[in-house]
C-alpha cells in the first residue's frame, strides 16, 4: 500500500512541480518493481482462477490465491502515471 501510495505521490509532485520532483528514472524503478510483483504473482497462482470466473461462490476462494495488494490503487496509480508521461523529466536535475 505504501508503495502504491508512493506512486501516487510522484504523479502528484510532478503535476504540481513539488519539489523534489521525481526523475523518469525513478518513477520507472518503482513501475518496475510492480511489474515484477505482478509477474511473481501470475507465476505463484497454482491453477487458473478464469475458470473459476463463472462461480461466484468461488470469488474468495479466487482472491485468496492472490496476494494482498490494492489493485485497484495500483490500477489508479498507473493510468495517472500514463496520463502525464510526455511530461515526465527523464533524468536526475
Amino acid at each position: 500500500t505504501a508503495k502504491v501510495r508512493n506512486l501516487h505521490d510522484y504523479e502528484s509532485r510532478i503535476i504540481h512541480g513539488t519539489i523534489p520532483v521525481p526523475s523518469g528514472i525513478d518513477t520507472a524503478n518503482n513501475v518496475r518493481y510492480f511489474s515484477q510483483i505482478l509477474l511473481t504473482l501470475l507465476k505463484d497462482v497454482p491453477k487458473s482462477p478464469y475458470e473459476m470466473l463463472p462461480f461466484p461462490e468461488k470469488d474468495s476462494a479466487r482472491m485468496a490465491m492472490y496476494a494482498s495488494l490494492d489493485f485497484k490503487g495500483l490500477y489508479t496509480a498507473l493510468v495517472q502515471l500514463l496520463d502525464i508521461a510526455p511530461i515526465i523529466q527523464f533524468g536526475h536535475r
